[in-house]
This record gives structure tokens, C-alpha cells and sequence, in this order.
């Protein structure tokens, strides 16, 4: 009987240590910062570049529509880590003044989720526009375009 207990009782450890682990890398406990883009970028599975003003930034990684101002731009993208390498990318700027998006523009209902680089990021399962090949979502502030 006391193996049984002895064993009942590592194996509600080892789960809770597993549910415990789920919950901070995924965001779930309140006040923990995610853990997850952290951990993708330590394993080289992205690549961040800030960049001092929207035309520094390679041709590929910002639409040029986008390139109006002269805030802070934070470029990630999929690293050679990382299954598909180079396909994704997702740009973060201040929104500059006067900017309005191209007519070629379209609203969507459900942009999508860009790959999981780190940083603040909206939640970008809801309304956004569809530009070419790049999701927009405009929000406090901020020019969040990805492909």
C-alpha cells in the first residue's frame, strides 16, 4: 500500500510541475511575463533587429508604404532555427503622423496570429486590413504589419 501512495504521490508532482510549466510558458499566471518567445529567441529560432528609422530597414522586411517617419522600428523574423526559416516576419513602429494605410488595403475580420517572436504584441486574431502579402493591425499607437 505504501508504494502505491509513493507512487500516486510522485506522479501528482511530476503533473503539477508539468501544469505549472504549461501555465508560465503560455502567459497563464497573472504578473509572469510569457515565456515562450524567450525561450524561441534563446534557441535561436528568431532573430529581432531594432532599427533606428523605417528606411533602414531591408526591403524585405517592411512593405514600403510603411516606411513614412522616423520612429523605432523592431523587426523580428523566423531565424535559421526555425522550421521555414525566413518566411515569416512581423515589423513593430510608432504610427507616423498623417499615416493612412494604401486604398489597395482591405478589411478582414480575422487577420490572423503572426509566429510567436516576443515582444508586446496585439492580440491580432481580431479586425485588421489585408495589404498584399502583409496582415496591419493599427493599435495604440503603433504600425504592426506582418507576412
Amino acid at each position: 500500500m505504501k508504494k502505491s501512495t509513493a507512487r500516486l504521490a510522485t506522479a501528482l508532482t511530476a503533473g503539477a510541475a508539468g501544469v505549472a510549466g504549461l501555465a508560465l510558458a503560455t502567459g497563464s499566471v497573472p504578473g509572469v511575463e510569457r515565456l515562450g518567445p524567450r525561450l524561441a529567441q534563446a534557441q535561436g529560432h528568431v532573430d529581432r533587429d531594432v532599427h533606428d528609422r523605417p528606411a533602414e530597414v531591408p526591403a524585405a522586411d517592411l512593405p514600403d508604404w510603411a516606411r513614412a517617419g522616423t520612429s523605432t522600428v523592431t523587426v523580428v523574423r523566423e531565424a535559421d532555427g526555425a522550421d521555414g526559416a525566413g518566411a515569416a516576419v512581423r515589423a513593430d513602429l510608432a504610427v507616423p503622423a498623417g499615416f493612412v494605410l494604401p486604398d489597395s488595403c482591405t478589411d478582414v475580420e480575422h487577420v490572423g496570429i503572426p509566429f510567436d517572436g516576443g515582444d508586446d504584441w496585439p492580440d491580432s486574431r481580431g479586425p485588421g486590413e489585408r495589404c498584399g502579402p502583409w496582415s496591419v493591425v493599427v493599435a495604440q499607437g503603433h504600425l504592426y504589419v506582418w507576412r
